[in-house]
């Protein structure tokens, strides 16, 4: 997505040494960072980030499993500026779906399937669940 848009990567090897990406994400002016649960948790835990100029930092996304709603509602105060992406799909596909960041403030968990995705709810027999007003593609599910 950054390459469609024009924007920069910013690769690094491990998130062992918050700090030193911290640094990084400051210098490179960073707009968007991708993490895992374990990322945001080790972020939460920090007690210097505040020391960081991280402002141009526009959204997150979170992948691998689900972060804990509490979690997303401390990122939220850590950085008012951003949007927050929940997303959902396997490394090997990428993101079939995402809860978009207005539906975690105004605490609804409904989520939307990207485009060009059919997202089908199945229960525990692999049956597809009712739709009961639900929609596919970028409308809400």
């Amino acid at each position: 997505m950054a390459f469609l848009y024009g924007g920069k990567v910013v690769l690094e090897r491990s998130f062992a040494y918050p700090v030193k990406i911290l640094e990084r994400m400051q210098k490179e002016r960073v707009t968007g960072f991708p993490i895992v649960p374990t990322m945001g948790a080790m972020l939460l835990k920090m007690r210097n980030i505040d020391q960081f100029d991280l402002s141009p930092l526009r959204y997150l996304t979170n992948t691998a499993a689900a972060l804990p709603v509490e979690h997303i509602r401390r990122l939220g105060k850590l950085f008012p500026q951003c949007r927050f992406y929940s997303m959902y799909g396997l490394t090997e596909c990428k993101r079939v779906s995402f809860l978009p960041p207005r539906n975690w403030t105004a605490g609804r968990i409904r989520g939307k399937g990207h485009t060009n995705c059919e997202v089908l709810v199945l229960d525990e027999q692999g049956g597809e669940v009712p739709r009961r007003g639900r929609r596919i593609g970028h409308q809400r599910l």
